[in-house]
């Protein structure tokens, strides 16, 4: 056999949480979302540094990003 199948693929999975605080002024929080963002592709030396790893690229994502997670580590739980 010499072809791989694909049965499943997942949602996104992310990590490397990087958290802004919602107090912080939106300009702020664009920037830095903008800032991070754009560090993948161009500079993956620099991204590697800063992530401590391997990334294949920065994105922003919400609470809902992480809800498998946290059924999944509360199944684990029980």
């Amino acid at each position: 056999m010499t072809q791989i199948k694909e049965i499943w693929r997942s949602k996104l999975i992310p990590e490397g949480l990087i958290v802004l605080r919602k107090a912080l002024p939106e300009k702020v929080k664009l920037k830095v979302t903008g800032l991070l963002a754009s560090t993948c592709p161009p500079w993956m030396e620099c991204a590697y540094g800063f992530m401590a790893g391997e990334v294949k690229g920065i994105a922003p994502v919400d609470h809902d990003a992480y809800v498998s997670i946290i059924e999944a580590r509360k199944a684990k739980s029980n």
